[in-house]
């Protein structure tokens, strides 16, 4: 009886160990393909536009304070899969993508991120007009 208690308790924590790390795994060890720093002066602060891959799920954009791109859910932007164009104006990040991005619960920074949402009109307008709307894209 004491070696089939011992037994159970070394699979028990085998299985939170396996566990454990195929966590870590899914959620931070995904490969940074690129992170493009975003400095602004007042308030002197660096967001991170982040690309990650997952063998599985694919590409991930995300707007983050970090370039590590390991960051709780909620301290981030996520983007999706598609590229977005953006734009800087003194403490304001412009975001536009196809959608409007939900505010994550705790972004710690002082740079507002303004998010808006573009139409297919919209984008050609951007494409054709990135230097005059002072407009960048990523990735």
């Amino acid at each position: 009886m004491r070696t089939l208690w011992g037994c159970l308790k070394l699979i028990a924590v085998t299985v939170f160990l396996l566990i454990a790390v195929f966590y870590y795994f899914v959620k931070c060890e995904a490969t940074v393909v690129e992170a493009t720093k975003i400095r602004f002066e007042k308030p002197r602060e660096t967001l991170y536009f982040v690309e990650k891959t997952w063998a599985r799920d694919g590409i991930v954009l995300m707007i983050a304070t970090n370039g590590n791109g390991c960051v709780n859910e909620k301290r981030k932007y996520v983007i999706g899969d598609e590229f977005f164009f953006y734009k800087t104006s003194n403490d304001t990040l412009y975001v536009y993508t196809r959608y409007l991005l939900d505010a994550p619960e705790k972004f710690n920074s002082k740079v507002k991120v303004v998010s808006k949402e573009y139409s297919l009109d919209d984008y050609f307008y951007f494409r054709e007009n990135l230097k005059e709307l002072e407009l960048s894209v990523f990735p």
